[in-house]
């Protein structure tokens, strides 16, 4: 755990807020580069989206944390409107992204299965740089073990890493699968939503979670959730397909 990069007199450089500027700037740099390969626009058009799918990220990622840590609503709200307070879940940053991008193409016309699948194939990349953050910060911690890392007194499974490295996995999957012919409309988003569930669903066996239902979180439950849409998803685009043939 590393929570501050360092000092210069009274300003404080949080590790955290650092990690998450990379990984804005990396994330708008993959787009740059590989945008053409999903939707037909410009890059205007995607810098856009992009920015609305940060505030839709960022509010969704707030909601999931009032709902997962049961905060108050004026909590909620004094998390919100500053920023260093409270926290954000991974969870509620992808379905508040995913309204997001639904609205942002809306607004500027453009293919909302396209679009999505444009940020669905950089998000496992941005969640691999985002929990290091969490490591550094000291967050999103494991569960009591024989073996892993030293935080909070004991020590922990690295849950932050293991989510990390499986997360840049199935970015290095997606790097893969965008060779060749052009994908079907919504695959990157269905396989990303399938992936990241089993990862977060995996995961959360070994991190310090609330068992609410089933001896299942309420992460895995949302996990679940996920796996099934990311499914009939796929299913209903295979089929589609055929009736074309």
């Amino acid at each position: 755990m590393h929570p501050i990069l360092f000092k210069i007199g009274n300003l404080t450089i949080y590790t955290y807020g650092t990690l998450l500027y990379i990984d804005i700037l990396a994330s708008l740099y993959l787009l740059s580069i590989y945008y053409k390969k999903f939707i037909d626009t410009s890059f205007d058009s995607i810098f856009n989206s992009f920015i609305i799918l940060l505030l839709s990220m960022y509010l969704g990622g707030k909601i999931g944390y009032s709902i997962f840590n049961e905060t108050s609503l004026d909590s909620f709200i004094i998390s919100t409107i500053n920023p260093f307070e409270g926290g954000l879940t991974i969870i509620g940053a992808i379905f508040g992204g995913i309204l997001g991008v639904v609205l942002s193409a809306k607004i500027h016309k453009l293919d909302t299965l396209r679009l999505l699948d444009t940020f669905s194939f950089i998000a496992p990349f941005s969640i691999f740089i985002g929990r290091i953050g969490c490591l550094m910060a000291g967050c999103c911690y494991g569960k009591p073990s024989t073996w892993g890392i030293e935080l909070h007194g004991c020590i922990r499974y690295p849950t932050q890493l293991f989510e990390s490295i499986l997360s840049l996995f199935i970015f290095i999957y997606f790097l893969y699968s965008l060779k060749g012919t052009n994908q079907t409309r919504g695959i990157y988003l269905f396989k990303f939503l399938i992936l990241y569930g089993i990862v977060r669903f995996f995961v959360e066996y070994f991190r310090e979670s609330q068992i609410i239902f089933l001896s299942l979180s309420l992460a895995q439950i949302f996990s679940l959730f996920m796996i099934t849409t990311g499914l009939i998803g796929i299913i209903l685009l295979k089929r589609k397909g055929e009736r074309k043939v």
